[in-house]
């Protein structure tokens, strides 16, 4: 409804019209880039009109320094649905239908406001260019002579025109011309003037010669301002930082029990809470005040109400009773506990938060918490304002890090590097953001296992005893790794292995020809794809299957024995690579959930490597839990891990018997399994066609299944040619063996199983099968 203001002349409305420049993606991006850059906005928005599709409209989230690339995340959600997002220094412009606007006014937790484009035009120079522009805005469109309005101004990078540098004198220009407009179209009448609680708060974004007016969706003041809190501290974060920290740091409701050691007012667990719980952010004043019109657009003339009111009982209907994990918060300050017991409280969330008050060099956890904290993010006192004590609050801060916290991760926020020093860790990874014009760095650190007396990490020592870390168990063992870090330092052999095997095939270069073998685990998915995507311009001499590329006699397992010693070491950085951020932006961790979901009874996993699966195994719960789980992997060092993470996860005595085993030969009876599950492994494996053989033999033949998830060959034709022409060159160069061109289904349908169900993910790249043995 609203258009960008028009120029002198042809030529110059073009560019006027000319759409910002938008991240286009996919194979079109040049094409759609040059109409975009053409075609006027009006002309635009009638042809998406005219093709049936919602209209897109434009849109700009801003948000605090160092958080635009979090925020972008969030628009392109399926939450959110933004369609086309720029990332920009303090936000996201974004292209998107009414629809994504409210969902993104409700759902998004780092932004702090929405606004949607009315007018843009280049050229403004002076007052009267900024006057005539904001003139021929259809405003009675937009608002009543009854309504109230009112303008604030933000100056942009670039030098400004002196006439319309002040800010102040520039929003006196965008009220007078939307006064005299309503003057001159209703007989003299205007709009008020509201500062606090305007109908139509407006935002006028001066950078250069160019002026974008917007009208604010969020009100005029910022999202970050959820209602929760009753008293503001000091050194507190603002909520949408905090929660673009805790989204920084990976945090997952379902897998991570959260501390924060030094909680102050609680912003880090309270949002934390919100984001268990499934609480959209925009709802806190709709519940408080219990009135649709606290939400401005739900006074505005063109909005749809039907359409907000819909997304709202949606919004409720997800919201969970509680928390899936505990969230922990402790501080030495009794006051600011009761401050964070009260805003948790106000916030809906004061039975997802156990609180304490003690000195963090002193505070142990009790029996009182089930499970130890696997992810703690904390910001300790760093500012110049609490300097005092400050050095003092960071080493009891690594004392109980190393104390309570060993294996898990760290992310910590701080503004002084002087303080930060006494920590005595590194740092594997610095993040900048700004919090109210300061600097800060997110700074993330992998906390080491506690040392034994002897002064070697309690899973190193284990593993050089020849105790459980590095022994494979019976059928009816199972290793008890209570004390077993989650990132054990994995353990070098002594033993320098013999050069690997390689084969030359003519015209193909000679790869490692025991990857296979060695690998197992879960196939390495993420850096597979990757390596496809990124080197796929180099093309293998064969077209077909990559298979025969890595063949040998399946006899020579002495070069696969000898490297895993390198194996055990890639274990410890193996989550890193192929699970975290990545893979739940990719929809991995969902695809996971979703697949392990379906097992039930006593289950096999092949090639469990680091355990990425378990926490997502219904242990004891549901209506038909999974009894128990044999897991089974070739290397010691990836069963290692997932021993440590099965620990962590406080899975019971007899839920999981973890054992060293080749997939092609395994030592279990016929129909031992009511459920068979094998992810990302397949492409890895030396001889896939008998390794499915082997799950279907193990597996029960009238109600067992196998599940797999795997990378597979695409159903796109453009896709799998160019995966053809690539796997040589992935499986060499970073996808450690893999070969990701694979037909999945044709494989279970030569290993004896019947495909119940196919479901393609990410473009065919990779396959989700439940297969039956055939009768």
């Amino acid at each position: 409804m609203f258009t960008r203001a028009g120029g002198e002349g042809c030529g110059e409305a073009l560019r006027n019209f000319c759409m910002p420049p938008y991240q286009f993606r996919g194979p079109w991006r040049p094409i759609k880039a040059l109409l975009a850059s053409l075609l006027p906005l009006a002309l635009f928005d009638r042809a998406q009109a005219f093709s049936g599709h919602p209209p897109l409209k434009h849109y700009f989230a801003p948000c605090s320094g160092g958080l635009a690339t979090v925020l972008g995340q969030e628009l392109l959600s399926t939450q959110i649905g933004a369609a086309e997002v720029e990332v920009q220094k303090r936000g996201c412009a974004f292209l998107g239908t009414e629809e994504a606007a409210y969902r993104a006014l409700l759902w998004s937790r780092t932004a702090n406001g929405v606004w949607q484009l009315m007018v843009r035009q280049r050229g403004i120079c002076n007052r009267k260019d900024l006057y005539d522009m904001v003139r021929r805005v259809a405003w009675l469109e937009a608002m009543s002579v009854e309504d109230s309005v009112a303008v604030s101004c933000v100056l942009g990078g670039g030098e400004v025109a002196t006439d319309i540098a002040h800010t102040h004198f520039s929003s006196l220009t965008v009220k007078n011309a939307l006064v005299d407009s309503f003057r001159e179209r209703s007989g003299g009448r205007r709009p008020s003037v509201d500062a606090k609680d305007p109908v139509l708060p407006l935002v006028l974004f001066l950078q250069r010669d160019e002026a974008w007016l917007y009208r604010s969706l969020s009100g005029p003041g910022s999202l970050h301002k959820r209602g929760y809190r009753q008293q503001m501290h000091k050194s507190s974060l603002r909520e949408t930082t905090a929660a673009a920290v805790l989204m920084l740091a990976g945090y997952d409701p379902e897998r991570h029990v959260l501390m924060d050691p030094m909680c102050g007012s609680g912003t880090l667990a309270i949002e934390a809470a919100l984001m268990a719980r499934r609480l959209a952010p925009g709802l806190t004043r709709l519940k408080r005040e219990g009135d649709l019109a606290v939400l401005t657009p739900a006074r505005w003339p063109d909005t749809d109400l039907a359409l907000l009111r819909r997304l709202v009982r949606e919004a409720k209907a997800q919201e969970l009773e509680r928390a899936p994990l505990p969230i922990l918060g402790n501080d030495w300050h009794p006051a600011a506990v009761e401050l964070a017991k009260r805003d948790a409280g106000s916030a809906g969330v004061f039975h997802d938060i156990i609180f304490s008050s003690q000195d963090a060099s002193d505070h142990r956890l009790d029996g009182s918490v089930a499970r130890k904290p696997n992810l703690v993010v904390c910001n300790p006192p760093w500012d110049l304002r609490l300097n005092e004590g400050a050095r003092e609050s960071w080493e009891a801060l690594g004392r109980f890090l190393k104390r309570e916290a060993g294996g898990a991760e760290a992310f910590l926020l701080s503004g002084n590097p002087d303080v930060t020093r006494t920590l005595r860790m590194k740092a594997k990874r610095k993040i900048p953001i700004d919090q109210a014009g300061m600097s800060l760095r997110l700074l993330q650190y992998q906390v080491l296992p506690p040392r034994l007396a002897g002064g070697e990490s309690e899973g190193r020592a284990a593993s050089l005893r020849g105790g459980p870390a590095s022994q494979a168990t019976g059928p009816s063992e199972r290793v008890d790794d209570t004390q077993t870090p989650l990132r054990a330092t994995s353990t070098r052999l002594s033993v320098t292995p013999p050069p690997p095997q390689r084969l030359a095939r003519p015209g193909i270069a000679p790869v490692r020809a025991s990857r296979a073998q060695a690998l197992s685990g879960a196939g390495s998915s993420l850096t597979t794809l990757a390596v496809g995507l990124l080197l796929g311009c180099q093309r293998s001499s064969s077209p077909a299957l990559a298979r025969n590329v890595f063949d040998v006699p399946s006899s020579s397992v002495t070069a696969s024995q000898s490297l895993k010693g390198a194996y055990d070491e890639y274990a410890s950085s193996y989550d890193g690579l192929d699970g975290g951020d990545a893979a739940r932006f990719l929809g991995l961790d969902a695809a996971r959930k979703e697949l392990i979901g379906r097992a039930r009874g006593h289950v096999l996993e092949c090639g469990v490597g680091t355990g990425l699966n378990l926490p997502f195994y219904e242990f004891g719960s549901g209506s038909a839990p999974t009894v128990s789980l044999d897991a089974i992997d070739l290397s010691p060092g990836m069963l290692r891990e997932a021993r440590s993470k099965a620990a962590f996860l406080n899975l019971g005595p007899d839920a999981v018997r973890f054992r060293e085993m080749d997939v092609a030969k395994m030592d279990f009876a016929d129909e031992s399994f009511d459920c068979v599950c094998d992810t990302f492994s397949l492409c890895v494996y030396l001889d896939p066609a008998q390794a499915l053989k082997e799950m279907a033999r193990v597996c029960k033949a009238e109600s067992g299944r196998v599940l797999l998830l795997e990378n597979s060959r695409s159903n796109l034709l453009p896709v799998a040619a160019y995966q053809d022409v690539t796997a040589g060159i992935v499986a060499r160069y970073g996808g450690k063996g893999c070969v990701y061109n694979q037909d999945v289904a044709s494989l279970a349908r030569q290993a004896g199983l019947r495909v119940m169900s196919q479901k393609p993910l990410l473009g065919g790249l990779m396959t989700m099968l439940e297969c039956a043995r055939e009768t």
